[in-house]
């Protein structure tokens, strides 16, 4: 994990930089860039995020130990048993474009749920990170004190996120793109790869972690951050919001993945 501190950062974006962004992708309608305002400064206290998303070979631990059979895991959540089909294992687990034994185990875990997400992050003594840590995380200068467009800067650079922009046309193994493509804080593939489920409801901006949007137990469409190997440039932003579709609390799309995050307790997690 990587440490990210206690402060405050700017979370979202200005009119201005909306505007641009609907200019360029015109052909996107809704709430697709419009959800990332009003920008506002949001206090963060110190915690501790994944530098990496999520492997197969780290699920795969999660597997062999039970983990979906451990229903202490799942059932305040409200998971339902019947509905997901008593899953055993993500929906693309046995697929080889995602799973190829022996090439496949560095490559992030892809056809995750949220409550997967939820229940893998307990499993190893950690949780979800918020919206708000997510994206200081991903975009935040601290030295600097501002924003960053992508985790490494402003301008674009195809060279440092595996988006369709790179080819690759599937996930690649995680932190291929690192460093040349870490956050400030040293966080990999936080643009790309896998889009990654957070614990928050999808609400309105400004963020407030107290208006039940960090509630687990509340029924309701939750976040996914930084864009996968199937999106472009402007959904690997740090600041997009994925506007939620129906099914996103669950969706078991090839492209869903996670990190984990932790608590400050003040010392090495």
């Amino acid at each position: 994990m990587v440490y990210v501190g206690a402060g405050r950062f700017l979370m979202g974006s200005t009119d201005a930089e909306i505007n641009a962004q609907l200019r360029t992708n015109v052909g996107n309608t809704g709430e697709w860039f419009t959800n990332e305002r009003p920008q506002s400064w949001v206090d963060v206290r110190g915690f501790w995020i994944d530098q990496y998303e999520v492997t197969n070979a780290l699920y795969a631990q999660f597997i062999a130990d039970n983990g979906y059979a451990r229903r202490e895991l799942w059932t305040e959540l409200g998971w339902d048993w019947k509905q997901a089909g008593d899953l055993v294992k993500p929906k693309f687990w046995d697929d080889p474009k995602w799973n190829l034994p022996g090439r496949s185990d560095h490559h992030p875990v892809v056809g995750i749920s949220w409550y997967e997400a939820v229940a893998y992050c307990r499993w190893a003594g950690a949780r979800l990170p918020t919206e708000a840590e997510w994206e200081k995380a991903a975009g935040w200068d601290a030295q600097a004190g501002r924003r960053l467009q992508f985790p490494w800067g402003d301008p674009w650079d195809s060279t440092r996120a595996n988006t369709v922009e790179s080819g690759h046309v599937s996930t690649t193994p995680v932190g291929k793109y690192c460093p040349q493509g870490a956050s400030p804080y040293g966080a990999c593939d936080m643009a790309g790869n896998a889009w990654e489920w957070l614990s928050s409801m999808y609400k309105p901006y400004p963020y407030d972690a107290d208006d039940g949007r960090e509630n687990l137990e509340a029924k309701g469409t939750r976040v996914l951050r930084g864009g996968s190997w199937i999106n472009a440039a402007p959904e690997a932003r740090a600041s997009f919001r994925l506007p939620p579709f129906p099914g996103d609390f669950i969706v078991f799309d090839p492209v869903n993945g996670f990190r984990c995050a932790m608590n400050d307790k003040g010392g090495t997690p």
